[in-house]
Order: structure tokens, then sequence, then C-alpha cells
């Protein structure tokens, strides 16, 4: 087991919609981290309405997960390189920022205030 290197940034969340974010298996997809979901083979990711987009290292990236009959779960951070020796088939990783959140939680937390994307 390799543990990462932290890297920690300011967090200030921004409203970003599903359709706007890429999928990502934030449920299967942390060996050994809670805060690192394994993101891509490639240099691409794929969108909420199928397209794929180039990424790169530094990047703040917005995911999601499909939890099924309709819901999701949101997370968002820094594509990173892999850190995990030991999966190799992985080439970009996520390290998340803030939390793992139900869509209905955030679109609530948002309910409110303005949504600044």
């Amino acid at each position: 087991m390799t543990k990462a290197k932290k890297r920690r940034v300011a967090f200030e969340s921004v409203y970003v919609p599903k359709e706007q974010r890429y999928w990502v298996d934030i449920g299967n997809d942390r060996p050994y981290d809670w805060d690192i979901v394994l993101l891509s083979k490639t240099d691409e990711v794929e969108g909420f309405d199928g397209k794929m987009k180039t990424i790169k290292e530094g990047e703040y990236i917005y995911l999601f997960t499909d939890i099924g009959d309709g819901e999701f779960c949101f997370v968002e951070g820094i594509v990173i390189k892999n850190p995990y020796a030991d999966i190799p088939v992985c080439k970009w990783c996520c390290e998340i920022v803030g939390e793992i959140e139900y869509d209905k939680d955030y679109e609530a937390r948002f309910a409110a205030g303005d949504r600044v994307i």
C-alpha cells in the first residue's frame, strides 16, 4: 500500500450542475486514501453528456457518480498523477477537496444563495 503525498488548497465551494461535471466511481475507486479517487487511464474523462474532456495535472475538476434512481454524489478536486505504483493502469487521480455530497444536499445548500460557476 502506498500513501499519497497530500496537497492542501484553499477551498471555496461554487455551484456546478451535474451536466457540467465528469464521471468518476467515488464508491469503488478510492483504494487507500479517502481523499484520492482514481480518475482516468488516459488524458480524457467522460462528461455527464458523454463527451470527452482532456485533463491535465493541477486542473480543478468537478465530478459526479450516478448512484441510481436518478440520484448522484458530487465531489471536486485537483487532478494529480497516480500516486499508487501498485495500480499502474490508472494515469490520473483526483485529490478530493471538500466533502462528498449527495445531489439533493448539494442543491439545497445552494438554493438560497447565488450559484457561481
